[in-house]
């Protein structure tokens, strides 16, 4: 299964079941650390955060705050860190 990076919206993740995000975000993140992009590292981003805020995801209160910690994480990663200062 492909996942087409630029699309789904916010909106349309939440019409996907919380088990098939988190099988897409795995895809992502194994697609990540095959050819690292910012545009992945954004669709993750937009998966973790559509998984936390969807209606049927029964994880505990760790596992939302993991995620959360973690949709931090690849905020970092998405950024543009060649036009980083240096010193």
């Amino acid at each position: 299964m492909t996942i087409d990076i630029e699309s789904p919206t916010h909106n349309e993740l939440r019409t996907l079941a919380s088990r098939t995000l988190e099988h897409r975000l795995g895809e992502l993140i194994r697609r990540y650390v095959e050819q690292r992009s910012q545009e992945l590292a954004r669709a993750v981003v937009r998966h973790l955060e559509a998984l936390c805020l969807h209606p049927d995801y029964d994880g505990d209160p760790a596992q939302r705050c993991a995620y959360r910690r973690l949709a931090q994480h690849w905020r970092w990663l998405s950024q543009d860190l060649s036009r980083a200062c240096v010193d």
